[in-house]
């Protein structure tokens, strides 16, 4: 959990792109939603991995007995962690996304 951490550089370079390509094509409400979206997909694949775990592993391939559980755990670190940068993330994409509406 100590390595488990929030690459900003890459949040930034992945909603830089995404919106360079479709900040045109987005209502006021996808943009508002986007830096929580990537909160939102981290929480349903912890959730996923952990169903998973319950249900005795038959989805995800795992590698050994608890391996669903470690990555589901892995993914609520790191929610928490996307949580504690939730402003930093929103207003990236906020100005990123006036940037391109200007172009």
């Amino acid at each position: 959990a100590d390595k488990i951490d929030v690459n900003m550089a890459y949040f930034k370079a992945f909603a830089e792109g995404f919106l360079q390509e479709t900040a045109s094509l987005l209502t006021d409400t996808e943009v508002a939603a986007l830096a929580f979206s990537a909160q939102y997909m981290t929480f349903m694949m912890g959730l996923r991995f952990l169903t998973d775990y319950m249900a005795g592993d038959v989805y995800y391939k795992t590698e050994h007995l608890q391996h669903n559980l470690q990555r589901a755990r892995a993914q609520f670190t790191l929610l928490t962690k996307m949580e504690e940068h939730a402003r930093e993330m929103q207003e990236f994409v906020l100005h990123a996304y006036r940037n391109f509406c200007q172009l």
